[in-house]
């Protein structure tokens, strides 16, 4: 199993998607920490779904995600490819929940309540609500 999470600035808490420079994974078989960066970070737009597209090529199974993490769009990327919520409080760090071991089976959920998605500003969802109707006008 492969965990990650997005790191942040301190290189040891776990942020929301955009605000840290690492997204770390660790393998459940060899529990070896890999750091790479984080696309999302000096991204001007669509930060969430970048950052959600690099987990999804980091080949993540369960992310650790603290609330404001995931707005729709980026949740929606996650959960296509295939990767679980781990959700933990606001100012964990990797040490006290990822370095180790795998996630408590009751901790993981495959999709995270809307209550913990980011508020999107009326400007991204006219612009995801658009592209979304260009998509389908075109198909």
């Amino acid at each position: 199993m492969r965990i990650g999470a997005v790191i942040g600035p301190d290189q040891k808490t776990i942020v929301p998607l955009p605000d840290g420079p690492i997204i770390r994974v660790r393998d459940t078989e060899n529990n070896i920490p890999e750091d790479y960066p984080n696309p999302a970070y000096t991204a001007e737009t669509h930060r969430r779904p970048t950052a959600a597209k690099a987990l999804v090529d980091h080949h993540i199974d369960v992310v650790l995600t603290v609330p404001g993490s995931f707005c729709s769009p980026s949740h929606k990327i996650a959960r296509q490819g295939g990767i679980a919520f781990w959700p933990v409080e606001s100012g964990s760090t990797w040490q006290e929940v990822g370095a180790e071991g795998e996630p408590p089976p009751a901790a993981v959920v495959d999709a995270l309540p809307l209550s913990e998605l980011m508020k999107q500003n009326l400007a991204s969802i006219k612009y995801y609500w658009n592209r979304r109707r260009n998509s389908s006008s075109t198909r």
